[in-house]
């Protein structure tokens, strides 16, 4: 019962924090367009520097620590399809170079000051933050797929309350208030979406 309970609990923070990056994820994506001039309107490019921030920072504070600690817990049992913790593990990585280009591309395109429609830096930082968001997406439905269930399936009670220690130690009173301020940043983000896209 007890370890039902903290893996619910544990498995629902995972998949609140992807569902909250998909709606982000999707306001990227309408800027990003907008900025590129396919559609109509004129684009934030402050908003798309405050949506950059949240979903490269945001999941660092716990959610990126939690899913290690899991692959972590996972290589030690027997049966786990270990090309799964691979790929996961992989593709945390590969996210993390994919954002060092953004922020690179973006710098040299504020450098070129205004975000203007064609200019180069412009059109190479727009293609940089598409394929993030590309991958992105594709690594939460393949997490939420495949590593999800196996946790479920293979960890242990005393793997569960590890995993809530940890949890409770990121609350810290540092944790807890970046937390705070970018739930805050999460709310101002979605703001603007519409009710169909923000389900």
């Amino acid at each position: 019962m007890l370890m039902l309970l903290l893996m619910n609990q544990i498995i629902e923070q995972l998949n609140q924090d992807h569902r909250r990056l998909v709606k982000v994820l999707y306001r990227l994506d309408n800027e990003i367009k907008t900025l590129g001039g396919m559609l109509t309107g004129k684009g934030n490019m402050e908003a798309v520097v405050d949506m950059l921030d949240y979903i490269q920072t945001y999941p660092e504070l716990n959610h990126h620590r939690l899913e290690d600690e899991i692959c972590r817990l996972l290589k030690k049992k027997e049966w786990v399809d270990g090309d799964i913790l691979e790929e996961v593990e992989d593709k945390h990585e590969l996210l993390e170079l994919l954002a060092e280009n953004v922020h690179y591309h973006m710098d040299s395109a504020i450098k070129d000051s205004a975000i203007n429609e064609g200019a180069a830096n412009t059109v190479r930082f727009l293609r940089a933050v598409k394929e993030y968001i590309k991958y992105q997406l594709k690594h939460m439905e393949y997490e939420q797929k495949h590593l999800f269930p196996m946790a479920e399936k293979y960890l242990t009670e005393e793997d569960w309350q590890f995993l809530q220690i940890l949890l409770r130690e990121d609350y810290s009173e540092l944790a807890e208030s970046r937390l705070l301020k970018y739930s805050r940043i999460y709310q101002q983000l979605i703001a603007d979406i519409s009710p169909i896209a923000a389900t």
